[in-house]
């Protein structure tokens, strides 16, 4: 499974490259991150699609989630 993550990852972040405010795919990618262990970078990742589109709930969760995983308060 964690080739699929790592092909979609990269997917993901190519299409990034092209579009680097889309929330959506700042999301995803944040989401990838974390399925990897990588809960810094998506954090980072979650925090630029907040800063876009501060409104979704969905991003909020997720960014709660992502504290936790680091064991952190803010």
């Amino acid at each position: 499974m964690a080739e699929s993550y790592k092909a979609a990852f990269e997917q993901t972040q190519a299409a990034l490259r092209d579009d680097s405010g889309n929330v959506e795919l700042l999301f995803r990618l944040s989401v990838l991150n974390a399925q990897l262990g990588r809960f810094d970078a998506a954090l980072a990742l979650a925090d630029r699609a907040l800063a876009g589109s501060p409104g979704i709930a969905q991003l909020h969760f997720h960014r709660a989630e992502l504290l936790v995983a680091l064991r952190r308060s803010e």
